[in-house]
C-alpha cells in the first residue's frame, strides 16, 4: 500500500467525520440532505484512495479486494455505496422526512388534570395515584430515514443489519455513524500494509 494513499485516505476519513458532525448538527431538512450527500461522497473517496494505493501491490490488492467483498456483502456498507451512486447518477429521493412528536406515558398510576404547550414545551398538571408513580413526557425530533435506492437498475433495500448485528432504525445518523466507524477502521487496517 502506498504511503501517500494512506495519508490521502486519512484526510478523507477526516472529511467523513466533518460531514457526520454536519449531519448531527443539521437543523433542517435541506442542511441534512446536503450533509448526507457530502458524507456519501466522502466515504466513497476513502475507498478510491485505498484502491489507488493498493494497485500494483499484490498483498494490498488482495486486502482491498476483501474490503470490496465486505462492502458488497454487508447490508449497511452495500447500501451506503449504492446510495452514493444513486444520488450521483439519478434523481431519486434517497431519504424520507419522519416527523417528530411527543409521547406521554407513566410509571405507575397517575391522574392528569391538564396539558399545556408553552414555548414549544409540553407541561402537565398531574398527580401520582400510588407512591413512586411518575409522568413521562418524551419529545421526538424530526428525523430523516433512508429509502431504498436504485443503482444500475438494481434496487437496494434499506439496511437492517451491520456486520450481522440488527440496526435499531434506518435513520441517516444511525447509518452514517456505522459507516464512519467502518472507514476509520479500514484505514487503520491499511497501515499494516504500508510500503
Amino acid at each position: 500500500m502506498e504511503e501517500a494513499a494512506i495519508k490521502h485516505a486519512e484526510r478523507a476519513v477526516q472529511k467523513v467525520k466533518r460531514e457526520l458532525a454536519a449531519l448531527e448538527a443539521a437543523t433542517d431538512v435541506e442542511k441534512t440532505l446536503e450533509a448526507w450527500e457530502d458524507f456519501l461522497n466522502a466515504v466513497h473517496r476513502v475507498y478510491e484512495k485505498l484502491k489507488a494505493g493498493a494497485r500494483g501491490h499484490p498483498k494490498s490488492w488482495t486486502w482491498f479486494g476483501k474490503m470490496q467483498d465486505e462492502r458488497r456483502d454487508d447490508e449497511l456498507l452495500c447500501y451506503v455505496h449504492h446510495a452514493r451512486n444513486s444520488d450521483h447518477h439519478r434523481f431519486d429521493e434517497v431519504v424520507k422526512k419522519m416527523p417528530g412528536g411527543i409521547g406521554i406515558g407513566s410509571y405507575g398510576p397517575i391522574r392528569v388534570y391538564g396539558l399545556k404547550m408553552e414555548d414549544g414545551k409540553l407541561t402537565a398538571d398531574w398527580a401520582p395515584e400510588a407512591p413512586g408513580a411518575q409522568l413521562v413526557i418524551t419529545e421526538y425530533a424530526n428525523r430523516l430515514h433512508v429509502l431504498p435506492v436504485t443503482d444500475s437498475g438494481v434496487e437496494y433495500p434499506t439496511p437492517t443489519k451491520y456486520r450481522s448485528d440488527p440496526l435499531p432504525d434506518n435513520d441517516v445518523l444511525t447509518i452514517a455513524r456505522a459507516a464512519a466507524d467502518y472507514v476509520e477502521w479500514m484505514v487503520a487496517e491499511a497501515h499494516s500494509l504500508r510500503r
